[in-house]
Formats: C-alpha cells, structure tokens, sequence
C-alpha cells in the first residue's frame, strides 16, 4: 500500500518569506511527499502562496490548511480554488474551517462571525455547487472553466465538526490530537458518513502532526509548550483540549490566559509564557512528535495504526535564525519521509 503523506508549512512564515516555503515544497516533492499544505492566520495569503508552490514543483499536491470561512465569500473561494486548480495542473486541494473569533474580528474586522455548524454545511454545499458550474439564487455562474473535482477537506476539532467532515467533505483535517483520542476522532468522521449514507472510506482522516526531528529535545519540548499554550487562548482548541483528557488543564490554561490579559499593560502583549508553564509533559508527549529519526518515525507508524489516513508532517522547532530554520525543516521533512 502507498502511503500516503503530506507536509504543512505553518511556522516561522514571516522569517522564511516566499522564497524559503518554495525551496521546501521543492524537498518535499523530491522526498516523496505527495501534499504541501498552509495554514493562513494573519500572515501569507494563501491563494497567492499555493500558486507559487504548485508553478515551482511539478507533481505534489498543494492545499489550504486551513481557509477560514469568515474571511472569504463561497463565491470568493470557489474563483480562488478553481484559479489555483488551473495554475497547478489540478493539484489544488481546498481545506476549509471556522476559524477563530479574535482574528476573523481583530484583524480583518468582520462582524457577526457566528461558528454553528449549519454555517460551515452551507457554506461548502454553496463552493461546491460554483466549482461544478452551477448557477447561484441570483443567477451567477463562475466565468471560469468549472472546477468540480477539487476535493475540499475540513478542519475538524471537536465531535460535531468532525462528524460534519464526514457528512460533506472529502476528508477531516484533525490537529493536536492526542494518541489515545485518534481512534475516537477516526470513528466520529466515519459516523458522520454513515449517517449520510455515504461510504466511509471515501472520507479521509488527515492528523497533522507538529514534528521536530532532534539530538537534543528539550528545547524542542519548550517551543511545543509555547505553542500549546498559545492554542489554548483559542476557545476551540481550549475545547478540544478539554475532550482530550486534559479538562483540568485547559481550564488553569484558560483563567492563566485572563489573569495575562489583566496584567498586561494597555495596547501591550499578553504573557503567553504564564500559559506556557501550565502545558504538562504528558500534554506534550501525546500532541507533538520530537526525537530522533528513528523515535519520530514509529510514533508517525503509531499514529496510522490508530485509524490516520494520511499523516501531514508539520515542521517546527526552536531554531535562531533563517539558515538554521530551513536546515531543521529540511532535516525533519527528510527525516519522515515514507514513514
């Protein structure tokens, strides 16, 4: 059986501009990877950022990971899509989500930002129609060659959301996901399925795993502490980490996250590290994968027998500076290649 894998290319954008993701999408591609995906926050633009990985590689996959719903219209996503789609020879793949509040409201001040479910349902049901050329309520019709295979995946969180993933979309994009919950989150997308009346196996289960292929790993230990702190400001990832276990710590997480917000000072920055001291080991060991080759190889194995469709290797790591950034990248996407 091919395996299959993929990479995200989500940390420390800002410092490896355009120019560094494409010399990475390249290794990735010459690795044997068959998925680049980015995620977009506040940074790059990912419409713009995939068409200029596909147009620099020749055969791997590129796709959103995720596109948040609030920012874009459908229509707005289905011209985008079926624009990256054409540029790269059909390797556009279209990963969807809610986003979060604090930046569909805080930086691209957008109002009525309402996360259910119905949203979401809708909201893929209308891309999908304008990717097959179908006519609006209003009578448009995409100008533009129709797009209709463009497989669009969703980011899946929580048990609703991965049971809508597997109710519309063409796979479930599943994030931090502790070893022990894969097999429920698997089993809740292909619920979703089932009750739909479609099969379960055309739904594919994709857990990203933020990796760091390292000799030493505690300084590794302390960015993943970093990050997960951070996430848990994020009501939905808050959430999730109270699914996975660790209902008490996202709880102190939560009330260190106010008491930084209270503290800091007028227009300033919160102290995420008041957060960072509260991330346990066992909150690190389940969620990210550092080690050797060797170590991070059999916990990616680990991760596909729990019922993983497709492991995405998300590179990270405390590293000085933009050389250093690309090397422990480049080493961690080699590294994993084919496990």
């Amino acid at each position: 059986m091919t395996l299959r894998n993929g990479i995200t290319l989500g940390t420390a954008m800002d410092e490896l501009r355009v120019e560094g993701l494409i010399a990475l999408a390249k290794v990735a591609e010459a690795s044997g990877y068959d998925l680049v995906s980015v995620p977009e926050s506040w940074g790059t633009e990912s419409f713009s950022l995939l068409t200029a990985l596909g147009m620099s590689t020749s055969r791997i996959k590129v796709g959103s990971a995720i596109l948040p719903i609030a920012n874009r219209s459908p229509g707005l996503v289905a011209q985008g899509a079926s624009t990256v789609d054409d540029a790269t020879g059909g390797r556009f793949v279209l990963g969807l989500g809610m986003g979060h509040r604090t930046i569909s409201e805080g930086w691209h001040g957008i109002t009525g930002y309402d996360p259910r479910i119905a949203w979401i349902r809708d909201y893929v049901l209308r891309v999908r129609s304008a990717l097959a050329g179908e006519p609006t309520a209003g009578g448009y019709t995409l100008a533009y060659p129709a797009h209709p295979s463009i497989p669009i995946y969703l980011a899946a969180l929580r048990e609703k959301g991965m049971r809508l993933a597997g109710e519309v979309a063409d796979g479930a994009l599943l994030y931090l996901q502790p070893l022990e919950r894969i097999p429920t989150a698997a089993a809740f997308v292909r619920e979703g399925a089932v009750q739909a009346g479609r099969d379960p196996e055309s739904v594919e289960v994709v857990l990203s795993l933020s990796t760091c292929v390292t000799d030493d790993p505690g300084p590794a230990r302390d960015a993943a502490r970093m990050m997960l702190g951070w996430y848990a400001s994020l009501p939905f990832y808050n959430g999730m980490i109270a699914d996975s276990g660790f209902a008490a710590e996202a709880a102190a997480l939560t009330a260190a996250w106010a008491r930084a917000r209270a503290e800091a000072p007028a227009g300033g920055t919160p102290d995420a590290g008041l957060a960072a001291a509260l991330v346990t080991d066992a909150m690190v060991d389940q969620t990210f994968v550092i080690g050797t080759r060797e170590q991070c190889r059999a916990r990616i194995a680990e991760v596909r027998s729990r019922g993983v469709d497709r492991v995405v290797v998300y590179p990270y790591g405390p590293y000085p500076d933009r050389a250093a950034t690309l090397a422990g990248f480049t080493r961690t996407i080699e590294a994993c290649a084919g496990a």
